[in-house]
């Protein structure tokens, strides 16, 4: 359990305790007398969870800014104690999170332990793959306050207001590691002892995917499909990360790869790969270009609406009790031009950075509570998808096609002027509302 997922979790006893303090109906409803000595009791205990939960925001501040001070051997040394269960009861270990983020912003001075650590073979695995991450990370490390507009922090230490991200897109040079940090991974890629470390390190240097991206599609349809059924749904192995870049690069050269996804589709035994496929061709239609536009592409959602409706293929929809249902909330995307509206969804993404970026009223805010405030896209923006799909079938992937984290995509050295289409085009669309809308 992280630090974070720590206080909340006691928090939320704090909330549940105050509730039953404070409701008179719930309190009824558990027990069939009340008195005020029982309320009483209730509001102290809340007020003591509290009071604890406090008190521990404040140890661990405490304890981080006094780790920022201390020489880089032993601040390796201490994170080392936060990821063992034998330091469970340290502060150390309960902010184990915040030990990482720090030295991945601060700790540059930190790189010759790191690298001793992931060329030292008497080494456990766990501790050199973890250094050789926070090498990587290092390099790639942006501070918050040099974020691209639209990107969002994605590490932070909240209790000394820390926060940046890391930009998925930049090469690891030694920018901030240096060359002896560069090298170790360099070494660990070409030279590691250790086959998941050498993957690990070939994945983080771009050359994983530089490898696959090299193969013919036939050859990446193979490797792909022989992956999906090897690893059934499991993640974190390398033929996991091998499977999941083999499908980005297969969503990327649509429409070339759709007749080989097709086939797989009609023909293939194996359920984990035909549901592999229909998501695959659900990410090109969203990601790549709109199926309907195009007769290969129409013929790719007819391939999905016979597999799902004849029950030969279930797909994850956890409002879907029937294949019909399924297909509903697959059709709706597929004709409909339903790209979501609400957090998370691509539409609401879209909306977000028109928004964002240009000042556009695309986004309603939805208040949860009094803390979290949701931005969902407003409910003319399925409209603008349907406008764009008729403008330009292929715009998901105006300058690039990309489906990985939304948070991250800000920092694509394309993304600007893709957004700038998506700006042009949405000021299209609002002036042909404008014109329809004066019509007599």
């Amino acid at each position: 359990m992280t630090t974070r997922d720590l206080i909340q979790a006691t928090w939320f006893a704090t909330i549940l305790l105050a509730s039953v303090a404070l409701d008179p109906t719930t309190i009824a409803a558990t027990r069939p007398v009340s008195n005020s000595q029982d309320k009483t009791a209730a509001r102290g205990r809340a007020w003591e969870t509290h009071a604890e939960v406090e008190q521990q925001k404040e140890e661990n501040r405490e304890f981080l800014n006094r780790f920022r001070t201390l020489p880089p051997e032993e601040r390796v040394n201490i994170w080392r104690q936060s990821n063992s269960d034998k330091y469970r009861k340290t502060v150390a270990y309960r902010v184990a999170d915040g030990i990482r983020c720090l030295l991945i912003m601060e700790g540059t001075d930190t790189v010759p332990y790191f690298a001793a650590i992931v060329r030292n073979r008497r080494e456990p695995y766990f501790y050199r793959f973890w250094a050789m991450r926070i090498l990587a990370d290092m390099d790639r490390y942006v501070p918050e306050e040099n974020l691209p507009k639209g990107a969002e922090v994605t590490l932070g230490v909240d209790e000394l207001k820390l926060h940046g991200a890391i930009d998925p897109f930049s090469q690891i040079t030694g920018q901030r590691i240096g060359n002896r940090g560069r090298q170790t991974l360099q070494w660990a890629a070409n030279e590691g002892d250790d086959k998941w470390l050498q993957f690990f390190a070939r994945n983080d240097l771009g050359l994983v995917k530089q490898e696959l991206n090299a193969l013919s599609v036939d050859e990446q349809m193979r490797r792909w499909r022989d992956s999906v059924a090897h690893t059934k749904g499991t993640v974190g192995r390398p033929e996991d990360f091998v499977e999941d870049t083999l499908g980005r690069l297969i969503v990327e050269q649509a429409p070339d790869s759709l007749p080989a996804l097709l086939d797989l589709l009609n023909h293939e035994k194996d359920q984990y790969v035909r549901r592999a496929v229909v998501g695959l061709i659900r990410e090109v239609d969203v990601y790549r270009f709109r199926l309907r536009k195009t007769e290969l592409g129409r013929s790719a959602i007819e391939g999905v609406h016979k597999a799902v409706v004849d029950g030969d293929v279930r797909v994850e929809c956890p409002k879907c009790d029937t294949p019909a249902e399924t297909w509903a909330e697959l059709s709706g995307q597929f004709f409909k031009d339903d790209f979501g509206l609400n957090p998370g969804s691509l539409g609401a993404y879209y909306a977000q950075m028109l928004h964002t970026l240009y000042g556009e009223n695309t986004v309603r805010v939805v208040q949860v509570g009094d803390v979290i405030r949701q931005e969902w896209a407003i409910p003319a923006f399925n409209a603008f998808i349907t406008f764009l799909t008729d403008k330009d079938p292929f715009f998901p992937s105006w300058e690039y096609t990309y489906f990985g984290p939304s948070y991250s995509e800000a920092f694509h050295p394309k993304f600007q002027a893709k957004m700038a289409r998506f700006e042009d085009a949405w000021k299209q669309f609002k002036a042909n509302a404008l014109a329809a809308s004066e019509k007599p």
